[in-house]
């Protein structure tokens, strides 16, 4: 059947419990394929929330069938919503510190939404046959960041802010757990987390250029100015590309009802009880491993420190001791030598008797 189709499978963990009721209450997917109406489909695009056997990492399933003379003759593909991916997410933003401009809650929606649209690009890629030149992930990335500022400014805002958040946090937490990256890490068909943080703000603020806006102007100085100076022209490329190969397939009438809605509670993202206290401020976890870490840095310092200092107040104390000694001995051999050269006690006189 062609079109958007959504399920909601029941987890296999009963940790995850919770997200399923709480994506489900929100109707999330119900929601995405209202957004995603405007998209004319021929074939069949399913996305399902699901438990991934303990998989962290949402994915785009592609299918594919040619007829006997070896051409495509159907397209059909699934986005698969992996609840070990969500969790972990949360994961990280609670225990990554804030940035000025940024909200947990915030991160929470549009990591979500993020992962969502970026998928969909991939499904969108492979369903219209788009060619691509470059990395499919990066592309991917584009098209969710693109798509995201369809939403309105208060929505984009949140949503791309957001997914940065993630993307920092994950950067954080992939090297605390390996500080030093191997050369082959590089390797992989993603950026690193940190380069999609900057790629994701890039976009938003070549927007805000390019558009004449002022949505993501606070997030500006995160950006170094050697990227700053491409955002316009990366922006631009995308609302081409968007242009050229997205938008003969959307209905403008039904893009038009789409865009007027808003389409987040100001609630959403407060109700995880994962950020709980922790919304829109608080220590976070890796606060207080930061604060840990300088207490072991400070005292790892002060132990050589405080043995140097030690040593050194031994060494003056013998010194002063021996100082004393050699004065002391001075004095006795001194007191010898008077004493030696003093004439001895007078006689008693023979004639004088005893009273």
């Amino acid at each position: 059947m062609p079109g958007i189709q959504v399920e909601y499978k029941e987890p296999t963990s009963p940790d995850h419990r919770s997200i399923y009721e709480r994506l489900k209450r929100r109707g999330v997917l119900e929601d995405y394929k209202e957004f995603m109406s405007p998209l004319t489909l021929q074939s069949q695009l399913t996305v399902s929330l699901q438990g991934c056997d303990g998989r962290i990492g949402s994915r785009y399933v592609a299918s594919t069938q040619r007829s006997s003379d070896g051409k495509i003759s159907a397209r059909w593909g699934e986005i698969i919503l992996c609840y070990e991916s969500i969790a972990y997410d949360q994961r990280v933003i609670a225990a990554t510190n804030l940035l000025a401009g940024f909200r947990r809650e915030d991160a929470a929606v549009g990591g979500f939404i993020g992962t969502l649209l970026h998928e969909t690009g991939h499904a969108i890629f492979h369903l219209y046959g788009i060619p691509i030149f470059g990395r499919e992930e990066d592309a991917a990335d584009a098209v969710a960041s693109y798509v995201a500022l369809q939403f309105g400014p208060a929505t984009a805002r949140r949503i791309l802010a957001g997914k940065a958040f993630v993307w920092r946090a994950l950067e954080l937490a992939a090297r605390s757990w390996n500080p030093s990256r191997r050369f082959a890490d590089y390797a992989d068909e993603h950026g690193t987390h940190a380069q999609r943080f900057y790629n994701t703000l890039c976009i938003a603020l070549g927007s805000d250029e390019m558009e004449g806006t002022t949505t993501f102007a606070e997030f500006k100085d995160l950006l170094p100015a050697y990227r700053r100076e491409h955002c316009r022209k990366e922006y631009e490329h995308v609302k081409q590309s968007f242009a050229h190969f997205v938008l003969p397939h959307l209905d403008m009438e039904r893009v038009g009802k789409v865009r007027a809605r808003e389409w987040l509670r100001s609630e959403d993202g407060t109700d995880i009880p994962a950020l709980a206290g922790l919304a829109s401020g608080g220590r976070s976890a890796m606060d207080s491993d930061l604060l840990l870490g300088i207490v072991v840095v400070v005292v790892l310092l002060a132990v050589p420190i405080i043995a140097i200092a030690g040593l050194w107040l031994a060494i003056a104390a013998r010194r002063r001791i021996r100082l004393v000694e050699r004065r002391l001995s001075y004095l006795q051999e001194r007191h010898v030598i008077t004493a030696d050269a003093a004439p001895g006690p007078a006689a008693p006189d023979s004639a004088t008797s005893a009273t």
